[in-house]
């Protein structure tokens, strides 16, 4: 069965929670002895993927020539055509609507069904209108947890395709774990930081979604009455949204108490997390959250508002706290820091919830689907119906 993979997000310049979702995928069909043939496919040039040494299913990383055109479409349906593909893959919500083939698309958020996400990136009409068409053409909308299936079923337009929705979860790279395994060594010194202060950490896109003003009130708090003299590192590209909130704090007098770390790689930011007293995830919507699950199998704690995904994801294991209420962030905070038997706590359930997400079940449940949809359209054409 070929299988045709939009891998386009990892071209990406500074790869995103979605080229990681791509790379791990791609990875885990890699090591594993199926039936199917991939192809990884991106615009003009072909994705770049450090793949195993070791694999059992071909890969293939291809390049659909766009010469000028819009590549998702005619060329796309053209690349499916000629290399008899049996499903296409799109790990975003913009896929090949004349395609020949069953198609899968990914709606990873739908935040403009949230309150007080106007604005944003991701929640104007044209979105809302692009995932009611996903709906309506695709043969399946796969969602990465039940709080994203729901937002998007939430409109009556979309309710009708609710046959079509599947949740698969993400999974946790392993190269966040709770020690720097032994003999590998980071560059994380290179930073400008000091372990003579604790220092909270958020990792984040630059969106007023990531609710960052909320974060530096907090820490004014805790800096001012509690008496704690924390920092608060912000990892994540750089983008409008963040030199504001980077010129909030310097409205507070907390300029040089909040660093900007723009994007970091894997390896340090791993052990960011792990010298981290705690990780802030205070969304107004999330369709998944990675820096959770990160976080906890890195063995930190994490503060979060309980928005989109977040309690799904974090169960039990996490903070749940106000959004409205920079107190509640703050002495959350606080008791994080100070209290070593709360800590170690939140600890020990983070890694054992963080363990539960897997990358191998990832894979399973889309196997799962691309067999469905593949065996239907063989049972067709041997019965003659096309």
């Amino acid at each position: 069965m070929r299988i045709a993979i939009d891998a386009s997000p990892l071209l990406d310049p500074v790869p995103t929670g979605v080229g990681r979702v791509v790379r791990e995928i791609l990875c885990e069909f890699a090591r594993r002895e199926s039936d199917l043939e991939l192809f990884a496919v991106a615009p003009d040039r072909a994705p770049s993927i450090a793949l195993p040494a070791e694999m059992h299913t071909k890969i293939h990383q291809a390049a659909i020539p766009t010469r000028g055109r819009r590549w998702r479409g005619k060329p796309a349906e053209l690349f499916i055509k000629e290399n008899s593909i049996d499903v296409f893959w799109s790990t975003v919500s913009a896929f090949p609507r004349g395609a020949e083939c069953p198609t899968v698309v990914t709606v990873h958020e739908a935040p403009w069904e949230v309150p007080g996400t106007r604005g944003d990136e991701g929640t104007g009409w044209n979105h809302r209108l692009l995932a009611t068409l996903d709906a309506w053409f695709s043969t399946r909308v796969v969602c990465p947890s039940q709080s994203t299936a729901n937002d998007f079923l939430a409109s009556n337009l979309r309710k009708s395709f609710k046959s079509k929705v599947v949740v698969v979860p993400w999974g946790v790279s392993s190269i966040f774990q709770s020690e720097l395994p032994k003999g590998a060594t980071t560059r994380i010194d290179n930073y400008k930081f000091s372990n003579e202060y604790p220092f909270f950490l958020m990792v984040a896109a630059p969106r007023k979604i990531k609710n960052f003003d909320l974060a530096i009130r907090a820490l004014k708090i805790v800096r001012d009455r509690g008496n704690v003299d924390a920092r608060l590192f912000i990892a994540g590209p750089n983008g409008v949204e963040l030199h504001r909130a980077l010129g909030y704090a310097d409205g507070l007098g907390l300029r040089t108490h909040v660093t900007a770390m723009n994007f970091v790689p894997e390896a340090e930011l791993a052990e960011l997390y792990r010298r981290a007293r705690a990780t802030l995830v205070l969304s107004r919507s999330e369709g998944f959250g990675f820096p959770v699950l990160e976080s906890m199998a890195c063995g930190t704690p994490v503060i979060h508002s309980g928005m989109g995904s977040l309690a799904e994801v974090a169960g039990d294991a996490g903070v749940r706290v106000n959004i409205d209420d920079e107190e509640e962030v703050a002495r959350q905070m606080i008791q994080v820091h100070n209290d070593n038997n709360y800590r170690s706590s939140l600890i020990e359930k983070g890694k054992l919830r963080a363990a539960g997400y897997k990358w191998s079940s990832t894979a399973d449940a889309l196997a799962r689907i691309f067999s469905e949809l593949g065996g239907a359209v063989a049972a067709a054409g041997a019965s003659g119906h096309h």
